[in-house]
């Protein structure tokens, strides 16, 4: 029986009390077993996204994904004088659901729980899309985030097809990806959608009619999880692509558009969608899967992946509904559950199926994106992981 609080990683268990979680005293044996009866639920489960659902529910209260409080965006000011003078509560306080385990921890984490329900309203979301149809594609351009993870689950829930791409590929290796699979819809993190929205006007100019017609829907997303910062930020990329590639309308553009149209994609801001849907059913509490969800074909294609093209143009392979069950089946192969790091990025396919397969024994990943200083990070954090 354990009673004590854990710092983080010191522990291989979730047996600990995490500040700002409402996590009750618990034991060891007890969380052991809410463990086996959810891995039994997820065995039971029909399809890869009822796993997910399971996951979410089951493990609600366990912490899920990490970034370190330091660079995380709603656990801090980002002015840099404000964070040098904050005090130590402050910066380990509850924000949006991300909170530090206790004071020694430099991540922080949202929850299963908080998590499932981010997935749930995205995927409401991209019901909402007029004439979004099941196995669409859907292009995935962002950095190794959590956001990045919530639009991931959420096309996997509405039974699309992701086709996701690493942002360090040159212009002409995502353009040669675009036109080979013709997405309906892309999810574009703000950073990069002036850089993408100049490419498909490359497209465009080229003559690919085929697929740059087959793109309807542009949606801008935001890393920050907090939705009023993200809304803005989604604002203000979206008027800076207006003013880049269509400057005859900069007098219009004072106000920060939440939608607008590049050729014949209209591009609109994730945060705003979502406090749409929100209004319309705020009620809404995603009690049953067939709720929000679309029920997966064992054929169905869940992801299209592709290298890197360091040989040549890239390759993609098709990744089926029934092989990511059945990885995420393989309970054996499933970490127990303990703190693991995300190094890679998220669009290549070892990436995605680990990421599935640590909900399986409701574990919890640190995910770490900045490629400039991963490595000393890496050194001074060994001993302590």
């Amino acid at each position: 029986m354990c009673e004590s609080c854990f710092l983080a990683g010191a522990a291989r268990h979730h047996c600990f009390v995490a500040q700002g979680l409402t996590l009750p005293r618990h034991s060891l044996l007890l969380e052991t077993r809410l463990q086996r009866d959810i891995e039994a639920r997820m065995r039971l489960a029909a399809t890869l996204g009822e796993m997910l659902w399971q996951a979410y529910d089951g493990y609600a209260l366990r912490p899920l994904f990490g970034v370190r409080s330091n660079t995380l965006s709603t656990a801090v000011d980002a002015d840099a004088s404000a964070v040098a003078s904050a005090d130590v509560s402050a910066r380990h306080s509850s924000v949006n659901g991300i909170v530090p385990l206790n004071e020694h921890d430099a991540f922080s984490w949202i929850t299963y729980g908080d998590f499932g329900q981010r997935v749930k309203w995205t995927a409401a979301v991209l019901a909402s899309i007029e004439g979004l149809q099941r196995q669409e594609r859907a292009l995935l351009l962002g950095d190794n985030t959590v956001a990045w993870l919530v639009i991931d689950h959420a096309l996997i829930l509405r039974a699309l097809i992701s086709v996701p791409l690493q942002p360090l590929l040159d212009d002409a290796r995502i353009l040669t990806v675009l036109e080979n699979t013709g997405p309906a819809v892309a999810l574009v993190q703000t950073r990069l959608l002036s850089r993408f929205c100049s490419m498909l006007q490359q497209l465009q100019r080229r003559g690919a009619s085929d697929a740059s017609r087959s793109l309807r829907t542009i949606i801008a997303f935001s890393t920050d999880l907090d939705p009023v910062r993200a809304r803005g930020e989604e604002q203000r990329a979206i008027a800076a692509v207006l003013r880049e590639l269509r400057p005859s309308d900069d007098g219009n553009v004072d106000v920060p558009p939440l939608a607008a149209s590049i050729g014949d994609a209209s591009v609109v801001s994730l945060s705003w969608l979502v406090e749409q849907e929100q209004r319309r059913q705020p009620l809404q509490q995603f009690e049953s899967f067939e709720s929000v969800a679309v029920r997966l074909e064992p054929d169905d294609i869940v992801t299209l992946v592709h290298t890197s093209g360091s040989t040549g143009v890239p390759k993609g392979a098709m990744m089926q509904e029934s092989l990511l069950r059945a990885e995420m089946r393989s309970i054996r192969m499933a970490p127990e559950p303990a703190v693991f790091f995300a190094l890679s990025p998220f669009p290549l396919a070892s990436a995605r199926s680990n990421l599935l397969l640590v909900l399986v024994k409701g574990a919890r990943v640190a995910l770490w994106s900045s490629n400039d200083v991963r490595q000393p990070f890496l050194r001074a954090h060994t001993e302590e992981w």
